[in-house]
């Protein structure tokens, strides 16, 4: 399987869900392309993994509307759709963090913080401190 089979989405999805597959992996395979990350088999199954994970987080939440009763009062969702989308929610962000764990694994980390970035600044600050003579507080 490709990034580019992926984006077609599955036949379980419905159409909406195909057209967010598809930007979804449209945008992950972007910024993969841009970080010099390879498509390989196993990383493609991982973006599969959050690109489901994300679908099925937002039928999760879809459940969370309240309906209607015969009356016409509304009838909240029952509590099982609440843990429902926390756990659709805890999968996503796992799913998440084991595809930038295997970009890490695989040398082409896909997302680096401030701080990251941040980093060679400061050493090179501290390199100019050091050869001045300047104490840091």
């Amino acid at each position: 399987m490709t990034l580019t089979k992926l984006s077609k989405g599955a036949a379980w999805m419905d159409d909406d869900e195909k057209t967010l597959a598809k930007w979804f992996v449209s945008r992950m395979a972007r910024l993969l392309r841009q970080r010099g990350v390879a498509q390989t088999p196993l990383l493609v199954v991982r973006v599969n993994d959050a690109m489901v994970s994300y679908l099925l987080a937002r039928r999760a939440e879809n459940l969370l509307g309240f309906g209607q009763a015969d009356d016409g009062t509304a009838v909240p969702p029952p509590p099982a759709a609440y843990d429902l989308v926390g756990k659709a929610h805890e999968r996503l962000r796992r799913a998440t963090r084991e595809l930038e764990d295997f970009c890490a694994r695989a040398g082409k980390p896909i997302d680096t913080g401030i701080a990251d970035r941040l980093q060679p600044l400061m050493e090179h600050t501290r390199k100019i401190t050091e050869k001045l003579g300047i104490e840091e507080d």
